[in-house]
């Protein structure tokens, strides 16, 4: 995960550069989460062939939009021009993908240098995955759709628990500072030396799991206590309120990071990445690009929230209607003088 949580802080500082000019800026989570996200994973999977095809993920997510979340969407089987929209962006996208896969079949099966540069994810399955080209170009573009909405909503929930939690947004900023620091190997000691931020980011997840409601069939005759169910009954059930249960957690409402501090989830108590069969395969990914993102935004700012928040569960659990204020730390300021800048910079923005 090196070369993807490298990629996640570059890009971070970038659009920071882009938006702001050491002076106060409000920011919306979710779009600047997804654009750093989404390309860092483009990047990743696709190497330099990211400015080629990316363009194509874009066009692929305008045209699901349509259809997903959308109540009055028809099932795919009707036809409907935006099923149709849909099936022609996969089919364009896929294409790229498996020329990729074409080429780096006939030229990344070498062995690799000494000390490179990390080969992009479609070189690796390309050489290691003996599956179809379409399977596993299906397989890429799986990874580079999951890299949108969703992480870019767990990103959102962080920044607003930091936000709200003075003293865990503290803790984050010295690891971010501490893993910058000249002995620091980079991105990996970043990654490594984080624990508190990871601790910070599962913690998030487990009150606001992006992934609200999962639903699974029954595939032969469940038995569950006093009560039976046939084949194809559709069960479903809901991570955000198994994660709030007081039987399993202590203080289940609260934002506690410190209760993952070495320790990882119980797969059956904690459903933020699913479990079993259909755990995500991206959970490593995500938590490497949340724990940079968050890492790099609270490194140099002091973040306050801004606005009223409202969970919508349309899709992906997202907190609608957040912002987050990045006050600068400077030199000549401590962190408590630049939170009183950035209440009273918020009051005039807000206010604007």
């Amino acid at each position: 995960m090196v070369g993807l949580t490298t990629h996640v802080l570059r890009l971070t500082h970038e659009r920071l550069a882009d938006v702001r000019n050491d002076s106060p800026v409000v920011l919306d989570p979710l779009t600047f989460a997804e654009s750093v996200i989404s390309e860092a994973v483009g990047r990743h999977v696709l190497g330099a062939a990211y400015d080629d095809l990316g363009h194509l993920v874009a066009d692929l997510l305008d045209a699901l939009e349509e259809v997903i979340g959308n109540v009055l969407a028809l099932p795919p089987a009707f036809g409907t021009p935006a099923r149709r929209r849909i099936a022609r962006r996969y089919e364009r996208l896929r294409a790229g993908v498996a020329s990729l896969i074409g080429c780096a079949d006939a030229s990344l099966r070498v062995p690799a240098p000494a000390d490179p540069e990390p080969r992009p994810l479609v070189s690796l399955v390309a050489a290691h995955t003996p599956t179809g080209v379409d399977r596993r170009a299906d397989l890429l573009i799986g990874a580079l759709l999951a890299a949108q909405r969703v992480p870019a909503a767990a990103a959102g929930w962080v920044l607003m628990l930091l936000a709200d939690h003075g003293e865990a947004q503290s803790q984050v900023r010295a690891e971010a500072v501490k893993a910058r620091a000249p002995h620091a190997d980079g991105a990996l000691a970043r990654q490594g030396r984080s624990p508190f931020t990871r601790a910070t980011v599962l913690e998030a997840l487990r009150l606001y799991p992006p992934t609200w409601l999962i639903s699974r069939v029954a595939r032969r005759r469940v038995h569950l206590g006093a009560y039976e169910f046939r084949a194809g009954h559709t069960f479903v059930l809901s991570p955000y309120v198994l994660h709030r249960d007081p039987s399993l957690y202590e203080n289940p409402c609260s934002f506690v990071p410190q209760r993952w501090l070495g320790r990882t989830p119980a797969s059956r108590h904690y459903l933020a990445f699913g479990a079993g069969l259909h755990r995500c395969p991206g959970t490593d990914a995500s938590l490497a690009c949340l724990v940079g993102l968050v890492g790099a935004l609270t490194e140099t700012n002091v973040l306050t929230r801004v606005g009223t928040v409202r969970a919508d569960t349309r899709t992906s659990l997202r907190p609608e209607g957040i912002g987050i204020c990045l006050a600068p730390i400077v030199s000549d300021l401590t962190v408590r003088s630049a939170a009183s800048t950035t209440r009273r910079e918020v009051r005039s923005l807000t206010n604007a």
